[in-house]
């Protein structure tokens, strides 16, 4: 490789330095079109999807850039095949998503050599020499991939329980379940919970003791957790104190869904369920809790979808607010207090201990940090302090354990 070619692979290694997100959204872009299911199926699988671009094209630097070794990406991929197969993704699926990627990859590098006005034979030779090292370095991430996806499909099993799991996923897929099939009613009210132990086995059989209603469907899914739809004729019965009525341990975990009626009930409490579920797993539903309820981290569900995006909206929002300082972390603790009870500074000062002349004072410094009055952006601002604070508590619980354990069939 003469030196014209190593020099304009440097510099293209340096393009993609500078310009990561730009690959990252070329390869989104490439998924979405040719695998539009892949981020649509289940949260957790989007949200640790979305998460892995980002070293995917951090890599792709070290690929394209001469006598340089691309980082091993092996704890992120058997991150993500974990997660794809506990929520059901077929490896078909989950291969395209990568193939994808590839093609997202190459066809930004492909505009971005463009640019780099070389002559017509060095550029035909950086063209030849990355896509040699990014075809072969792509198709060793598969095959890295398939073997975790492999050994993580080994490890679960299938049951009667975990039949209804598909059965289940079936119906909310529009296929057509019987309540015969399914045994369980459709006319009626649901509420869709999911039940797990973090890094352990849940009892199950302690669990199924301790519910009461009219109807009641356990489902085991595949990573472990338990899948319960307690079901009645009217609304109240399905709201319940769950702790109390599930007889959990302190260590056992709840996500549920709210009410709602019918099959399209059905369908959107388990939506609203395994949303919370998987922000959950991806440590972003806040502060720990046993039991999270769906209309809790509604807000926060929206860092399930794209943490980056959100992110710089809530930073863009916020401006000096979100910075790392004890002043920033103070006004946005006033201020949460302060939009949190309705824009009320008398209740925010309760909430913070203070007298309401020291949280008008710091309302005043916040609006001019922030430049405009703080009654005109008060959702926005909710919004963001929400979205940062999640992230806060993610960073908080880093080593925190939240997967629960995959069992064997009965």
């Amino acid at each position: 490789m003469d030196d014209d070619v190593k020099n304009a692979l440097g510099a293209l290694a340096q393009r993609i330095e500078r310009d990561r997100s730009g690959v990252r959204e070329a390869m989104h872009r490439r998924v979405t079109v040719d695998v539009p299911q892949y981020f649509a199926e289940d949260p957790a699988v989007t949200s640790v999807g979305h998460d892995a671009l980002e070293p995917l094209a951090a890599a792709i630097a070290d690929v394209v850039r001469p006598d340089r070794v691309p980082q091993d990406l092996g704890s992120r991929i058997a991150e993500e095949a974990a997660i794809a197969v506990r929520s059901g993704t077929s490896w078909g699926v989950f291969e395209d998503c990568y193939r994808a990627c590839m093609a997202g990859a190459w066809e930004w590098l492909m505009a971005e050599v463009s640019r780099l006005g070389l002559g017509r034979v060095t550029q035909l030779a950086v063209v030849g020499a990355f896509t040699r090292e990014l075809f072969t370095w792509f198709g060793l991430v598969i095959q890295r991939a398939r073997s975790e996806y492999s050994l993580e499909k080994a490890k679960v099993a299938r049951s009667a329980s975990r039949r209804r799991a598909e059965l289940i996923r079936d119906l909310v897929a529009g296929r057509s379940v019987g309540e015969r099939e399914l045994g369980y009613p459709l006319d009626c009210w649901h509420r869709m919970l999911v039940v797990w132990k973090p890094g352990a086995a849940v009892d199950r059989q302690t669990v199924r003791g301790g519910v009461g209603a009219q109807a009641v469907m356990y489902a085991e899914a595949e990573d472990g957790s338990l899948w319960i739809v307690i079901g009645s004729t009217t609304p109240d019965l399905v709201v319940v104190d769950l702790v109390k009525s599930l007889r959990i341990d302190s260590d056992v975990r709840v996500a549920a869904g709210s009410a709602h009626f019918g099959v399209k009930g059905f369908v959107g409490t388990f939506h609203e369920a395994m949303s919370t579920y998987g922000l959950a797993l991806r440590k972003l539903d806040g502060r720990p809790r046993q039991v999270t309820e769906s209309r809790e981290v509604v807000v926060e569900g929206l860092l399930s979808w794209d943490l980056a995006a959100a992110t710089r909206v809530a930073v863009s929002e916020l401006g000096p607010l979100a910075e790392d300082t004890a002043r920033a972390e103070r006004h946005r603790g006033t201020l949460a207090a302060y939009v949190d009870s309705a824009c009320s500074s008398s209740t925010a000062a309760k909430v913070l201990g203070v007298s309401e002349r020291t949280v008008r004072h710091r309302l005043a410094a916040i609006e001019t940090a922030l430049g405009t009055p703080i009654s005109g952006r008060s959702v926005e601002l909710g919004v963001a302090l929400r979205i940062l604070r999640a992230q806060s508590w993610r960073d908080a619980r880093n080593d925190e354990g939240v997967l629960p354990v995959p069992q064997e069939s009965d």
